[in-house]
């Protein structure tokens, strides 16, 4: 006789991993002591299937995975500011989709145009973007507990605004011009 697994993945984790990739999002499995580290060794290739991602996350007890970030760039805070995600927003415009981060939080673009080093402004962020990164995904909880929480919008429902320019305070545009 066989014995029948356990499903150990939450249903609101699978159902919105689920979600993603019919919306056509790459998403990899996740895990590892901190929940970040991916649990495929080509995870950047194409071809990554819904069942790639989430047998992985199934046979470890994964409950995190990631949001490649083809065509998509997020700034991602350090802190849950709000004084940080205004003046972020007042650069780049607003985000549709934020999502709070243990730490801080995501706010989602499209990627266009050169990257701002943001940190050496000064400013405690990072800008993730493009086909070999990615960020932990909404609903995800890593296992010392912390949770990606959708604050504002839904991932593949509202549409990321390109990063904008402003030309008087960004000099990263000035060269698109």
């Amino acid at each position: 006789m066989t014995a029948l697994r356990v499903n150990t993945l939450p249903d609101a984790i699978r159902n919105e991993v689920a979600r993603l990739k019919g919306a056509g999002f790459p998403l990899l499995p996740l895990g590892g002591a901190d929940g970040k580290t991916p649990l495929l060794r080509a995870w950047a290739g194409s071809g990554v299937t819904l069942a790639r991602v989430l047998a992985p996350m199934h046979r470890t007890g994964s409950t995190t995975y990631g949001v490649r970030l083809d065509g998509l760039a997020v700034i991602d805070c350090e802190s849950d500011d709000s004084a940080l995600v205004a003046q972020i927003e007042a650069r780049f415009g607003q985000s549709p989709v934020q999502i709070k981060t243990p730490r801080g939080r995501h706010l989602y673009y499209r990627a266009a145009g050169v990257v701002p080093n943001l940190r050496g402004e000064g400013l405690p962020v990072d800008i993730k973007t493009g086909a070999r990164s990615y960020v932990v995904g909404p609903l995800s909880v890593r296992p010392d507990g912390g949770f990606y929480d959708p604050v504002q919008g839904v991932l593949g429902i509202e549409a990321p605004p390109t990063k904008r320019c402003n030309l008087l305070r960004d000099s990263f545009c000035r060269s698109k011009q």
